[in-house]
């Protein structure tokens, strides 16, 4: 088979390819098809092969953005359509949906000779080719110009498991026209990635739910998940060494006597902790707890009775982490409340920029905190007098994760309550 005869029986497959996923969608031609459908048939065929294909490529195979030639893609995508539809492969599909190769495909806009019947008229002609060539560039030159986005492929390996732990990224960016492609893993860290290597990989030192997102040009057109899991509470110690953020476990942080979390305070030194320098303690659940991130209330006891030198005060962080968004309380001594930093789902708040007073309290004794979340609205109780409240949009997904932080190794937590609203 000549290349030219592969090339139009590989287009050929693509276009049937593309018929059988019309009728399975049955969303009727893909020319009405909104940016939402490519969007949304993105995300099924990453879920069917765990292969993204960006909407602005959907869009090209599909014939809805022209292109001077029949769009013919990489086999990485080929394969990802072909899995859409339940085959293995691409050359599954193929060997299973034959097609004949002996036609030829006429691209859109093609001229196509008819036999002369009569007379040319070529006056008459020439005006009728002046405005079918003219016509076309006059509206492509004003036209407002569509953006093509990248076309790439990406897909996760090892994307759940426990702390310590590695995650793997297979990759195809060589098309991309852009230098600024990195993965932004979650956990505060990002790594560039190179159009002559397929594949980076990750350490993640702590458990919890990260998102994982692929950023060209500061513009996110890829994102998934990695979750991290504890077989029920475990404690961390974590501070700042050279390059990152390192994470020690602690073994030994029940206190049966009060029924609390606490990490005796010799632990930074047996563990060889600069301790005039920040370090936290961690008391982290991560698990599929089943309970909806947007309908939930969590109810402690918490404290904080000691100072350390990198931080005066006495600093209580509260993380409920859902799939796809986050609560985050931030309690203070009175007077530090400028450092405040909430989080309800989509909105940020600053203690720098808005009034966040309510957070300045005392930590020094044993103090109630109640999250109540009802239909996107949070309301936050100090020793149950309400003291904020805050609505929101962005849907949190189900619970992964809650976590308790403190400052140095005086904090701690007991009577942890979280139920259903």
């Amino acid at each position: 088979m000549s290349e030219e005869t592969e090339k139009i029986s590989e287009l050929n497959y693509l276009s049937q390819c593309c018929r059988a996923i019309e009728n399975k969608l049955s969303w009727g031609s893909p020319q009405q098809w909104t940016n939402s459908n490519f969007l949304d048939l993105s995300n099924e065929i990453k879920r069917a092969s765990g292969i993204r294909i960006s909407a602005a490529t959907l869009k090209r195979i599909f014939g809805k953005v022209k292109t001077k030639e029949q769009y013919n893609p990489q086999l990485a995508t080929k394969n990802a359509l072909a899995q859409f539809l339940g085959f293995q492969s691409w050359s599954d599909y193929k060997i299973h949906n034959p097609v004949l190769t002996e036609m030829q495909v006429v691209e859109p806009g093609s001229l196509i000779l008819l036999p002369e019947t009569k007379k040319i008229k070529w006056g008459k002609l020439l005006a009728l080719l002046s405005f079918l060539i003219v016509v076309p560039v006059a509206i492509w030159y004003f036209w407002p110009q569509q953006k093509i986005n990248p076309e790439f492929s990406i897909s996760g390996k090892y994307l759940e498991g426990k702390a310590y732990h590695t995650v793997v990224f297979d990759y195809d960016i060589e098309q991309v026209d852009s230098e600024e492609i990195y993965l932004d893993f979650g956990d505060s860290t990002r790594k560039a990635l190179r159009k002559n290597t397929h594949t980076i990989s990750h350490y993640y030192r702590s458990p919890g739910f990260y998102q994982v997102k692929l950023k060209i040009d500061d513009q996110v057109y890829y994102d998934t998940s990695v979750f991290l899991g504890t077989k029920d509470w475990e404690a961390f110690i974590s501070f700042w060494d050279v390059d990152h953020t390192e994470f020690l476990p602690v073994r030994k942080f029940r206190d049966t006597t009060e029924n609390a979390f606490y990490i005796p305070s010799d632990t930074p030194e047996k563990k060889g902790i600069d301790t005039t320098e920040m370090y936290w303690t961690h008391f982290v659940n991560a698990q599929k707890f089943e309970l909806d991130g947007d309908n939930f209330a969590l109810n402690a006891e918490i404290k904080n009775d000691h100072e350390i030198v990198a931080a005066r005060c006495n600093h209580a962080k509260i993380f409920v982490v859902g799939e796809t968004g986050q609560i985050a309380l931030y309690f203070l001594k009175e007077g530090c409340f400028k450092w405040v930093k909430l989080q309800f789902g989509e909105i940020k708040l600053d203690g720098e920029f808005q009034d966040l007073s309510a957070f300045g309290k005392s930590l020094m004794n044993w103090q109630n905190i109640t999250l109540q979340v009802s239909n996107k609205k949070a309301n936050v109780l100090f020793n149950n007098k309400l003291i904020f409240e805050q609505e929101y949009n962005q849907s949190l997904g189900e619970i992964r994760a809650i976590v308790f932080q403190f400052s140095g190794t005086a904090g701690a937590v007991r009577n942890i309550e979280l139920t259903t609203d």
